[in-house]
């Protein structure tokens, strides 16, 4: 699972609206706002350190986030 599937499981980042792509109109692109994007950032709940220094193979530290209910 990506680290990005992680924040969003988790309920830190949520998309804010939905699009249909350009390419396949059938398909839904989920979009996020920047700003949503820098306040995740800037929060003191994720150890961004921790998750930057991990190298690629091992399990991301933002898998121990809770998954939201």
């Amino acid at each position: 699972m990506s680290d990005f599937n992680h924040l969003t499981r988790a309920g830190l980042l949520t998309h804010a609206d939905t699009a249909r792509s350009g390419w396949r109109k059938r398909d839904v692109v989920l979009l996020y706002r920047q700003a949503d994007l820098d306040r995740l950032a800037r929060s003191r709940r994720v150890d961004w350190t921790a998750v930057r220094a991990t190298p690629e193979a091992p399990r991301s530290p933002l898998a121990a986030l809770p998954t939201k209910t």
